[in-house]
Formats: structure tokens, C-alpha cells, sequence
């Protein structure tokens, strides 16, 4: 995700970047800024033309659950104002709708069923510590290249990220706010939006004003409904408006998130929860080998808002990136190992990872072992607030 070093997971950059763009609405809370238009240097798939109709006939027949039970979805009004997101009187019903989806015994249970397109870097444990509270997230990084210190990949510009997460009386995310934006003396705005989500019981709706972006224009509202289809222990969501790749869907089934998007050959991401962790996998199907079905590309594991892992799979081996976490401090591993044999490893970078007693990182510190490496330096601070600060009453009209 972009909260953590592109250079140092080398190979994700271009299909984190992708994930982020494709999946927007959900999983990715944490939206495109300027700091995401660095240099794509891996190898995307070639899509060939393929029957949408043989294809979605086959995601339906692998990925419906055998409890499942179609329910007739009812009309909805469509949003037009393109002026403010529309307002829900009616409480969320998320935790209704997705409770018995996931373990009681998870401890950010009551977190993730009113949340479940979780955002994998938020992770909440304490759910009454965040109730009708505002999690802000103030981020910066930069690299250093022929001595010059570079902000959102080839800048000289320092840039900084502010996210906002609003949480209503029960728990539920019903607000996010990002910007991005120059500081010092030129205060540009490169990236700015508001998100809203509700979820009636019936359909999912996802609200998204893009105020400013260098990727979508500017003062643009897209919507997003998903209809709800339960059965037991499941829930199905289909995407019924048209602003997103086609045959978007999630299916949800215990402890178990898949993700399915695209037209021609379409991705899939599933998210395992384990205890504290999850485990993130980002499937393909190959142009060239459309007959071997989903491939796997890779696999994260985050450990309480923390990637700890990633798993690269290549030809006759893997590439591994890890922390190795003693408490809050750590270092960076990388390891390459080929027909059964390490070929290559070394430890590259310092980590600290402080976490808050809600659950969230609240200190987030990465930095190469050599001073003026070309990796990449992150800092982020995340707390609690009780109302809007400056940077939304600002900027988003606060008072």
C-alpha cells in the first residue's frame, strides 16, 4: 500500500498501484495522491478478447457459496447532485448485515464487521476507543537520488499526505477525507476527495467527490451501489452502477474476502483473517495461459495494520521481503531463493512501528541503514481526535 517502501518491495509498486486505481471504492480507503505517480517499472498483463458471458457464467459457478439464497433487490433512487454527497438519516447496518461473516474471536471483530472493506493499515481492536472519534493520518516520504531529496517519485517539492477517518456513535467509518498537497511556502494541492459510506441492508453505496486529482479532474462525484444478497454465513455484493471495471463483486464468506474485478480477464484479490493478521493474495489470469485459470502474483501478510511479508513467487523460486520485528523495532530482510537454494539476502533498512492501545499505528518510522540511501523515508504520526483541525477546517470547510 502506499504507506510502505515501493523501492523496498520492488516488483509490487506497478500492481499495488493498479489494485489502489481498480479498487478504489473499498480495500484501498487509502486513495491515489501525487506521491503515487512514481516510475511503473514492472510488466502488466496482456488481455486478449475473451466471452464476458463464458467468463462470468464461470466466476459465478466457482465463487457462489453452496449456502447461498438470491434475494430480490428493490429500486433505488440514483444520486445527480453533483454539488455536496447525499446525507443517510438511518443508522448503518454493516455490523447487521456482515456479523456472522467473520469469527467472534477475531480481536478486531466488532471493528471489521462494521467495517469490512477494511483498509488493511487500519486495525482496531478497541472499538468504544474510536466511536464518534476522527483518526488522523499525517504522512511523509521522500528518496534521495544524485543527492537530491525527491517527494511523490521524481519532485523536488516536499509533499505531505493528511487521511481522515470519521467514526460514527457505533464504530462504522462513515466519512474519509484525504489530501495532498505542497508545503512550505507553495501549498498546492495535488490530490483532495471525500468518501462516504453507507450500507441500508439492502445495497452498499460508496460516494466519492474528487475535488482535485491529477489522475480523475476535479470537482467530479461517482457513485457506486452495490445490491446485498445474503445467505448463511455468506453475503454477496454486485456492483450495479457503472463508474468501476465491470463484473465487480465481493463475496464474503467466513473469515474469507474475495474480491473479483475487471472485464476480459478479470483479477482477484482474497483477504484471509487470522487472529491479528491478514492475509492479502492478488490473483491473475494470464493472456498466455488463460487455461491454467488464477495464478497467484503475490502475497502480503499484514500483522495489525503492519506488512510484515511479501511473497513474490517467480520461476523455480521466490523473492521474500520482511520485518523482522522485536517489539516495535525491526529491520528489513530481503531474500531470493532458487531451486531450493538461497542465492541472495541481506538485511537493508530500520523499521519502527509503535502501536496506539485502540489497536492503530500511531509512530511510523522506515529508514535505510545508510544515510542518504536512495530508499525510501517514511514518517507517519496517526491519533485520535475529537474534532476538525486546522487542515479540515481549511481545506474541507469545517468549522
Amino acid at each position: 500500500m502506499k504507506y510502505f517502501n515501493p523501492t523496498k518491495f520492488i516488483d509490487l509498486r506497478c500492481y499495488i498501484a493498479l489494485l489502489m486505481i481498480l479498487a478504489i471504492p473499498f480495500f484501498s480507503l487509502t486513495l491515489l495522491s501525487c506521491k503515487n505517480n512514481k516510475n511503473n517499472s514492472a510488466t502488466q498483463q496482456e488481455n486478449v478478447v475473451a466471452s464476458p458471458e463464458t467468463i462470468q457464467q464461470k466466476e459465478i459457478n466457482d465463487i457462489r457459496p453452496s449456502s447461498f439464497q438470491e434475494e430480490k433487490a428493490e429500486s433505488i433512487i440514483v444520486y445527480n447532485n453533483k454539488k455536496e454527497l447525499p446525507s443517510f438519516n438511518e443508522p448503518d447496518k454493516s455490523a447487521e448485515v456482515f456479523g456472522s461473516c467473520f469469527s467472534k474471536d477475531l480481536p478486531a471483530y466488532e471493528y471489521i464487521i462494521r467495517n469490512p472493506f477494511i483498509d488493511e493499515r487500519i486495525y482496531i481492536e478497541k472499538i468504544e476507543s474510536v466511536k464518534n472519534k476522527i483518526l488522523k493520518i499525517e504522512h511523509e516520504d521522500y528518496y534521495f537520488r544524485n543527492g537530491y531529496q525527491l517527494w511523490n517519485g521524481d519532485g523536488e517539492d516536499r509533499a505531505k499526505d493528511w487521511e481522515y477517518y470519521f467514526f460514527d456513535s457505533e464504530g462504522h467509518i462513515s466519512d474519509y477525507y484525504s489530501i495532498n498537497k505542497l508545503v512550505d511556502d507553495k501549498d498546492k494541492i495535488c490530490d483532495q476527495r471525500h468518501i462516504r459510506y453507507h450500507c441500508d441492508g439492502n445495497f452498499y453505496y460508496v460516494y466519492e467527490h474528487i475535488i482535485r486529482s491529477s489522475f480523475f479532474g476535479r470537482d467530479d462525484i461517482k457513485e457506486t451501489v452495490y445490491s446485498i444478497k445474503k445467505g448463511k454465513d455468506s453475503v454477496i455484493l454486485e456492483k450495479i452502477t457503472d463508474n468501476y471495471p465491470k463484473n465487480s463483486k465481493y463475496i464474503f464468506e467466513k473469515d474469507l474476502v474475495t474480491n473479483i474485478y475487471g472485464s476480459e480477464l478479470p483479477d482477484k484479490d482474497v483477504y484471509k483473517f487470522l487472529e491479528n493478521k491478514i492475509e492479502f493474495t492478488h490473483y491473475i489470469i494470464r493472456s498466455e495461459e488463460q487455461e491454467k485459470g488464477y495464478q497467484e502474483l503475490w502475497t502480503s501478510i499484514y500483522d495489525r495494520g503492519l506488512r510484515i511479508e511479501t511473497y513474490d513467487p517467480i520461476p523455480n523460486g521466490f523473492r521474500k521481503h520482511s520485518y523482522k520485528m522485536n517489539g516495535d523495532e525491526g529491520t528489513e530482510y530481503y531474500c531470493k531463493e532458487l531451486d531450493n537454494e538461497i542465492v541472495s539476502e541481506f538485511t537493508y533498512g530500520y523499521i519502527l512501528a509503535r502501536h496506539n492501545e485502540a489497536g492503530f499505528i500511531e509512530k511510523l518510522r522506515i529508514d535505510p541503514l545508510e544515510e542518504k540511501s536512495s530508499s525510501e523515508y517514511v514518517f507517519e504520526d496517526s491519533e485520535l481526535l475529537d474534532s476538525p483541525d486546522d487542515i479540515l477546517k481549511k481545506y474541507f470547510g469545517f468549522e
